[in-house]
């Protein structure tokens, strides 16, 4: 299980009053919809995706070198071919 951490946010009092009737709406605890609404936030930020994309790519070069090597040296289809 992931651990989690507390955060305290400075929020307008108009602002934190109409988070509090929306949660009443919904029916649900307005950290509830904070946590959801951060959550989105990380989960769709395009440049932190590319960020991460751009890791894995560095990170998975060289094995995807040495790949296209083994694959030019020899076919694997010529080798496990039987008639």
């Amino acid at each position: 299980m992931a651990s989690s951490q507390m955060l305290t946010l400075r929020i307008a009092t108009e602002d934190l009053e109409k988070l509090d009737r929306l949660a009443a709406l919904q029916g649900r605890p307005r950290s509830q919809l904070v946590q959801e609404a951060v959550l989105k936030l990380v989960n769709d930020d395009l440049a932190l995706r590319d960020s991460e994309r751009e890791r894995l790519k560095k990170r998975l070069k060289p094995a995807i070198k040495e790949q296209c090597a083994m694959l030019d040296r020899a076919s694997f289809a010529d080798e496990h071919r039987s008639f």
